[in-house]
């Protein structure tokens, strides 16, 4: 839902992809503005899987990471269309800070954790880093940091917190954790 509960997206997918492009089936999004009770496939300029999509959260704005790898993300306005794109990449995930200005698209969990920071209002990329062997990240409430964690049991060495600015500038790096189950910023 976005932020207001006015609009919805659909992820749909299918076990069998009948054109026999992909083993794993087929992805399709579907896009549901309430307020004109008005339904839409949002249209995605590439084949592939949907890996991931996030809502702003303060616009009726969204972002998809979709396609083969290397994968591409987009921008989407209120209408379902696409307004701008973030370029490919090894990407499947997007982290949106909690005022909507910064955001994180990255490559996390099976990926070698490359991340690109970007600025939504100036639409211009701030910095990139990587966090190798990340499964969690995430802004803080007041989005001027970002933290990333390698946990136990996704990985049973080198359990690890790193500490980043919102561009991507690394600023503290926390390891030698016997195992890490969990970083949740307070």
């Amino acid at each position: 839902w976005s932020y207001d509960g006015q609009c919805l997206l659909i992820l749909c997918s299918t076990t069998v992809d009948k054109t026999n492009n992909n083993y794993y089936g087929t992805t399709t999004l579907k896009y549901v503005n309430m307020d004109l009770m008005t339904s839409a496939d949002v249209q995605l300029d590439r084949d592939g899987p949907i890996h991931d999509l996030a809502w702003s959260p303060c616009t009726r704005e969204f972002i998809v990471v979709y396609g083969m790898m290397p994968a591409k993300a987009c921008l989407f306005n209120n209408k379902g269309q696409a307004i701008f794109s973030f370029g490919t990449g090894p990407f499947n995930s997007i982290t949106w800070s909690p005022h909507g200005r910064f955001l994180c698209i990255g490559g996390f969990g099976n990926l070698a954790g490359h991340m690109q920071f970007w600025d939504k209002m100036q639409r211009q990329k701030i910095g990139q880093a990587t966090a190798r062997c990340s499964i969690y990240r995430s802004f803080s409430p007041c989005s001027r940091y970002f933290m990333t964690a390698v946990t136990f049991p996704g990985l049973r060495i080198d359990n690890e917190v790193c500490l980043w600015k919102y561009d991507g500038t690394l600023l503290y790096q926390l390891k030698d954790f016997h195992e890490l189950y969990q970083a949740e910023w307070r």
